[in-house]
């Protein structure tokens, strides 16, 4: 499953993404643990729920290490007992097929 959407790809070095975190921001121990400079941090709070979108900007040479980095944050989250994270990423991936097609 899906956390993420490339949501621009810029004609430099830089890529930018959305993903799905939790209230607890699994990416900040992760990314820092992967040593990925992630820049240009935003993020969408839905009321009511524990999830959180982030926004951030990533050098396209992190690329490999950055997708690595967000299947852990996935798989940490399923661990500690975000049973619907995959739900809430699903309507992350329905957006993206929209962009897409």
């Amino acid at each position: 499953m899906k956390n993420y959407l490339l949501v621009r790809d810029t004609m430099f070095k830089y890529r930018e993404y959305a993903f799905i975190d939790v209230i607890d921001h699994l990416y900040e121990e992760i990314m820092n643990e992967a040593d990925i400079r992630i820049s240009n941090v935003r993020e969408s709070i839905k009321n009511g729920t524990p999830y959180r979108l982030i926004f951030c900007m990533i050098f396209g040479i992190q690329e490999e290490r950055f997708m690595k980095a967000l299947s852990c944050i996935r798989n940490k989250a399923l661990l500690l007992g975000y049973k619907d994270y995959d739900m809430y990423c699903s309507h992350l991936e329905k957006i993206g097929s929209v962009r897409e097609g």
